[in-house]
């Protein structure tokens, strides 16, 4: 699990009352307010939260992709379009290691 989901869920804890949050088997559960048995955080919670790193994580991908390109055809006198290829290449290899690792496990 990310831990910035985690962050998250904890934040979405702390403003519910619920407390003692942990993990177990990738579920999330914690104390709901006067309650005594741990249970499950919603899973619109998780699901926020995970639609939240996603968009972070996109963001990131898009400014560090340009800066590669910046970066080829300024320093390395790359053609703009040449630069632009060896970066879609490098975000194709990126997506297949993610659907490959996300197979493995």
């Amino acid at each position: 699990m990310s831990n910035s989901i985690q962050v998250q869920v904890q934040k979405w804890c702390d403003e519910n009352d619920w407390t003692d949050l942990f993990v177990q088997q990738e579920q999330f559960y914690a104390f709901p307010p006067s309650a005594v048995i741990p249970l499950p955080v919603p899973t619109e919670v998780i699901e926020k939260a995970t639609i939240n790193v996603r968009k972070r994580n996109l963001l990131f991908l898009v400014i560090f992709f340009s800066q590669i390109v910046i970066v080829l055809n300024t320093f390395f006198y790359f053609p703009l379009w040449l630069s632009m290829v060896v970066v879609i290449f490098l975000g194709i290899f990126m997506l297949i290691d993610e659907l490959w690792s996300g197979l493995q496990g």
